[in-house]
């Protein structure tokens, strides 16, 4: 199970976006190889791609948020058909299926033909480039909040934590434990009290880095630990040369708080594409 490339595309409408989705991709497929193999038996974990598109599928694990179709800019509506019936196939009913706007009207009658459905919310991708930090205030620990990194045996505070946080099925957790101190990726906590109540991962393959997993206690929300745990990371991705700085969110929603888009946006993030998810009936980003 070899992490892939995501292949060059005349299709592609921004000139970053193959880059924005390849750390994407690179990051889940990297989480994937980090899986002993016993887990890898038994949440039937699998990698891979047809022409224009990538299917990561856990079968065994019930959650959205690990088990996705990419589908290329251009891809044709075989392809993402194909894609689709992987996962069928695969027994993977819990999974995202991401498709860039604009999307053919023949391909988004292949995901209907299949049962998937347009998910109420669409994603932003968002990039940020070197340009020197110049906020201050709320992106910086202050008062009893401490930013620190996850350490090897807090591995599984770190996906029970995302777990719990993003309502996520329990079996996801030792998948996500996996990348705490894997090379590559920095996993980072805000304690309050010493007690871990946020988290945050940054992946970084050469000069590109991902940001994902950003989670806070419900009850711990609204005192900007993510935006200050969003700041830690890309300094410490700037200090590691990286030239870009990736990640996504839900498209803002007139009447709806958005604070991750909110948090993205104050830190020099700008949206570089959008694209919509698709899920059978009834299915949840979780």
């Amino acid at each position: 199970m070899n992490a892939t490339p995501y292949p060059r595309s005349p299709h592609t409408p921004h000139p970053l976006l193959e880059v924005a989705d390849w750390i994407e991709q690179a990051s889940l497929q990297d989480m994937y190889l980090a899986a002993t193999p016993s887990l890898r038996r038994s949440a039937g974990l699998f990698v891979e791609r047809v022409a224009g598109a990538l299917t990561v599928g856990a079968p065994g694990i019930a959650s959205s948020m690990v088990s996705r179709v990419f589908v290329q800019p251009g891809a044709s509506a075989d392809t993402a058909g194909a894609a689709v019936d992987r996962m069928r196939k695969a027994g993977v009913r819990q999974y995202f299926a991401h498709v860039h706007r604009p999307e053919s009207a023949e391909l988004t009658g292949t995901l209907a033909e299949r049962g998937l459905v347009r998910y109420h919310r669409a994603w932003l991708k968002l990039a940020r480039d070197r340009t020197p930090f110049t906020q201050h205030g709320p992106s910086v620990p202050e008062g009893d909040i401490e930013l620190c990194a996850a350490k090897r045996e807090q591995a599984d505070v770190f996906g029970e934590l995302v777990v719990r946080c993003m309502e996520v099925d329990g079996s996801a957790v030792e998948l996500l434990a996996g990348v705490v101190q894997r090379p590559r990726w920095h996993v980072y906590f805000a304690r309050l009290a010493g007690q871990p109540v946020a988290t945050g991962a940054l992946f970084v393959q050469g000069d590109v880095a991902y940001l994902s997993y950003g989670a806070t206690l419900p009850e711990h929300r609204g005192q900007g630990l993510q935006r200050m745990l969003l700041a830690k990371r890309m300094r410490v991705a700037l200090a590691l040369g990286c030239r870009w700085i990736i990640s996504e969110t839900g498209e803002a929603i007139a009447g709806q708080p958005s604070p991750s888009h909110d948090n993205m946006l104050a830190l020099g993030m700008r949206p570089i594409a959008t694209r919509d998810n698709y899920v059978l009936e009834g299915v949840r980003w979780s």
